[in-house]
């Protein structure tokens, strides 16, 4: 089952939530808890009073004899709806640290999220928190060993998850050039990236994730050996002198320290909100002595007949209804203003034009001055 669980909250006002992301046949707390029973995310939260940090578990069986788990794009989308319905307690900058294919999984959540941000709020808050994400030994373009194990097939069941972790994916391979070129990572560089390597075979038998494919051709991101770890232990440091941990401990400073990047929905928000702001003003600083034909002509003015008039007209509802329920505006002149701008909204812009008209010429110099201002 999939969860999401906080493991320690901010001692004071949370900056960032550092979330940890197991990977194949993981489990949240085991594949950060080292020999001696001391668990890395207990780290971090004691080296950080302003850091809530998170645990996201998630069925990942090897083999469907073990249990199922599913495959990554059906997995990315599970995951981004266990934290859409915990959004109202993830409320800093959000920090990934993902092990093998918990950095697969943070991608395509991304992704999704991404694609949705225009129509979902969580989608577009989760692009925009999001500023860092720490790979350590992630199979950016697959494994060698799911390969292997697809040999075997007929013997071992593979599940879901292994089959999509074959060398060379095709998914995988797509998912990384997207990744790669998305604004959020390419052009603004709105997310820091770190990417550790293992060094060693695991059981001192077989290497699990090369250096080839633990690079994903980040810009600006240099991968780094972890020197004399291997697949399981590279996430499991036995002190805080392993150069990993210090490497987290900084790469988290950095993230809470960098500047906040606006995304293209964020832009596009607030250029409207400067707008409807603009009108409101305007259309406030219009005496009470003009006629309502005046005010929707000035209006309609701003709509300007253009391809986007439908659209404008719906930004402008909430505008005017907020307007004309102001306590200190005329009950008749609210009544009125409501019942001919149903006129423009209902594009039957003639029935309201022979007032339009006869007003026009009266207040051309108070339309000048407005449109001057915006």
């Amino acid at each position: 089952m999939a969860r999401l669980y906080c493991v320690h909250k901010a001692k004071s006002e949370a900056k960032a939530d550092v979330i940890f992301v197991h990977g194949l046949r993981g489990e949240a707390k085991a594949t950060f808890t080292n020999s001696k029973g001391e668990y890395w995310p207990d780290w971090i939260a004691e080296d950080f009073d302003d850091v809530a940090v998170w645990a996201y578990e998630y069925d990942a069986a090897m083999f469907d004899w073990f249990g199922g788990s599913l495959a990554l794009p059906d997995a990315g989308t599970l995951m981004l709806e266990v934290f859409g319905n915990n959004g109202d307690v993830l409320s800093g900058r959000q920090i990934f640290v993902c092990h093998s294919l918990g950095g697969l999984m943070v991608k395509q959540m991304l992704r999704h999220a991404n694609d949705r941000a225009e129509r979902e709020e969580f989608s577009r808050n989760l692009v925009d928190r999001t500023t860092g994400v720490f790979f350590a030994a992630t199979p950016h373009f697959g494994s060698g060993k799911a390969d292997l194990l697809g040999y075997m097939r007929i013997f071992t069941r593979r599940s879901e998850a292994t089959k999509g972790l074959e060398k060379n994916n095709a998914h995988l391979r797509d998912l990384n050039n997207w990744y790669r070129n998305w604004d959020r990572v390419d052009a603004q560089r709105a997310i820091r990236h770190a990417i550790h390597y293992e060094t060693e075979r695991t059981a001192g038998l077989v290497g699990i994730v090369d250096p080839g494919s633990a690079d994903a051709g980040l810009p600006g991101c240099i991968p780094i050996p972890a020197q004399g770890r291997d697949h399981r232990n590279i996430v499991k440091p036995e002190d805080r002198d392993v150069p990993i941990h210090g490497s987290l401990v900084r790469f988290i400073r950095e993230c809470i320290g960098s500047p906040v990047v606006k995304n293209r929905f964020q832009e596009a928000q607030e250029d409207r909100d400067k707008k409807h702001k603009d009108l409101f003003e305007n259309i406030k600083s219009l005496e009470y002595s003009i006629d309502i034909p005046s005010r929707l002509n000035f209006i309609k003015m701003y709509i300007n007949e253009e391809e986007e008039k439908k659209k404008k007209i719906q930004d402008l509802i909430n505008l005017i209804i907020y307007y004309v329920s102001l306590d200190d505006v005329n009950v008749d002149f609210r009544t009125d203003v409501v019942e001919k701008f149903n006129y423009v909204l209902n594009n039957d812009v003639a029935k309201c034009e022979k007032n339009i008209d006869n007003a026009r010429k009266r207040q051309r110099d108070i339309y000048n001055s407005a449109i001057r201002g915006m």
